[in-house]
């Protein structure tokens, strides 16, 4: 994915709807002028068009859209514009009888992944029974239908799919997949996985190869660098979702294992910077909520950032674009660097609350929404501060890009 932002405590049951903020450019041209034409023009000055500022939702980019009405059982998953709730793309288009996978109490990027450069989405569908999942992908063209890329049939085991990352280039997927709590029953306890498997998907060849496999516990992609040919991903333990390590896969499935705990007192939050170079684990349900950050291939080099005692009401997240990471307090978003550089963004009065919150794919704007079952958003511009509401909302996940 670019990036996967990820509720560890989730595994095996949300994907994340995914707000987008829309621009309308204007040109700044004076319109219907009449031009009076003199046999003996004098120099008389021309007027100056003064530039109109750049509205704060930009049609050239979109969101992921979840219906809500009577959940759970008729869900509308769609792409959307910022500034115009029509769909311009169903995600079940041609895949009848199939539901996204979603658990809207939670919008965490789980189970569905948009590419770097915003154009691609891939996530999965599941029958009414629950399986077998099917990972499509969604080419964000006008007119294009999903297509089913992976079908967990019996070869892969007694499992389902879980996190899906984007290789740094576009050109592949990390499929991670495990045992679904949802075997355990609707009215048991979550059961823990028997084991967990991560796959690449090369859109060159379009098989799936496992380089990876652990046992009692979950393992959770955050990163495919290309270019350095690596895969990065995180060991959960099978209760509270805490780490308990963090590995370096190369693409020919050497692993090299670098023990950690994170997370002791509640929920762990992971996600990759949009380049695959820098990773962030954000101890969102602890005390403290102290967020880790380290490059990619350099675990010995992580550094604690903190925010000072503040309750965080998000989520950590990383800016596309940028090495800045976005960590949402109650009157403002502070976006902070590893070197302890920090600076506010000023948000719309509301109620201070936990929240959705988001990125555009281009790090411009930031989404923030309401829970409940009629969810509201607005977007900010990171530049000026400027915000606008964004116009009939349903749940919002994940920004793309939908123009040129």
């Amino acid at each position: 994915m670019r990036r996967s932002a990820l509720a560890l405590a989730a595994a095996g049951l949300g994907v994340i709807v995914v707000v987008a903020a829309v621009v309308l450019l204007d040109d700044g041209k004076p319109q219907g002028a009449n031009v009076a034409v003199s046999p003996t023009p004098s120099p008389t000055p021309s007027p100056t068009a003064s530039a109109t500022p750049a509205a704060v939702l930009d049609d050239r980019f979109g969101f992921v859209s979840l219906s809500l009405a009577n959940p759970p059982s008729v869900w509308r998953a769609a792409v959307r514009r910022e500034i115009d709730a029509r769909p311009t793309h169903d995600l079940l288009d041609g895949v009848g009888g199939r539901s996204v996978v979603a658990n809207y109490q939670i919008p965490a990027s789980y189970g569905l992944a948009v590419s770097p450069d915003g154009r691609r989405l891939a996530y999965w569908t599941v029958q009414a029974d629950q399986f077998p999942l099917e990972l499509q992908v969604l080419d964000l063209a006008p007119g294009a239908r999903p297509r089913t890329i992976v079908t967990l049939t019996k070869e892969f085991g007694d499992v389902v799919g879980e996190t899906v990352v984007w290789s740094s280039d576009g050109t592949g997927l990390v499929i991670g997949v495990g045992t679904s709590p949802l075997r355990c029953g609707a009215d048991g306890p979550p059961c823990p996985p028997k084991d967990a498997a991560l796959y690449l998907f090369e859109s060159a060849d379009g098989k799936p190869r496992e380089i990876a496999r652990i046992r009692g516990g979950s393992l959770v992609p955050v990163a495919w660098d290309r270019q350095a040919r690596l895969v990065a991903a995180f060991e959960v333990d099978s209760g509270g979702g805490r780490v308990l390590a963090y590995d370096l896969i190369q693409e020919v499935g050497a692993i090299a294992r670098t023990p950690m705990v994170i997370g002791a007192g509640g929920t762990v939050v992971v996600e990759a910077s949009s380049d695959a170079k820098q990773v962030l684990a954000h101890e969102y349900s602890s005390p403290g909520q102290v967020v880790h950050v380290w490059p990619l291939a350099s675990p010995e080099r992580a550094v604690v950032l903190t925010p000072g005692g503040e309750q965080v009401f998000a989520p950590a997240r990383w800016r596309p674009g940028s090495a800045e990471i976005g960590v949402l307090f109650g009157d403002r978003l502070e976006l902070w660097d590893v070197t302890g550089a920090r600076r506010r963004v000023q948000l719309p009065p509301s109620t201070p609350d936990f929240r959705p919150f988001f990125f555009r794919i281009d790090g411009s704007a930031a989404f923030l929404g309401t829970y409940g079952q009629n969810p509201s958003f607005v977007a900010v511009e990171l530049a000026s501060g400027r915000s606008a509401v964004i116009p009939r909302a349903d749940w919002l996940s994940a920004s793309l890009r939908l123009g040129q």
